[in-house]
């Protein structure tokens, strides 16, 4: 029997054996699967790392987007609004020149008309040696046109006036 228990403990070692290499296979295995695990972790956190970084890239590049289509806006209607002003101080400039050559015309006008009225005066002076009342009647009449700032051609269309 003692070759029988020598055989028995001799099995019984080789299981235990067995057990612990198992053992220590199935640690080697779980050691394994962790580290496949924690990679496949790993790699999966940065994977969601980078889509959100590309997400928030991509807002900010359509943000930006829209800020540069809103500044092109307001930047045209600024140029808008330049050219509008230009284009009234131009226009208030052809019509302080006009004014001022109406003006001019105007003055032209009452000096000719002077002149006239002093020609024909002394036309009259000559002629008669003095003015008569006719002609001190029309003296009398331009002078008051002159104060009006009034012309012949105004009385004129006074007349057309209430005659229509």
């Amino acid at each position: 029997m003692d070759e029988e228990a020598g055989i028995a403990a001799v099995t019984a070692i080789q299981l235990e054996r067995l057990k612990f290499h198992e053992m220590a296979s199935a640690q080697a295995s779980a050691k394994k699967i962790e580290a496949g695990t924690s990679e496949d972790v790993i790699n999966m956190l940065t994977g969601e790392a980078k889509d959100r970084i590309s997400e928030s890239l991509q807002e900010k590049r359509e943000e930006a987007k829209e800020r540069a289509e809103e500044k092109g806006k307001e930047e045209e209607k600024l140029e808008a609004q330049r050219t509008e002003k230009e284009l009234m101080r131009e226009q208030f400039e052809l019509e302080q020149a006009e004014s001022r050559e109406t003006e001019a015309a105007r003055i032209e006008q009452q000096k000719n008309a002077r002149k006239q009225e002093d020609i024909l005066m002394e036309t009259e002076k000559n002629s008669t040696g003095a003015v008569s009342t006719s002609s001190q009647t029309r003296i009398e009449i331009k002078e008051m046109l002159h104060k009006m700032n009034l012309l012949e051609e105004d009385l004129k269309g006074m007349e057309v006036d209430d005659a229509i």
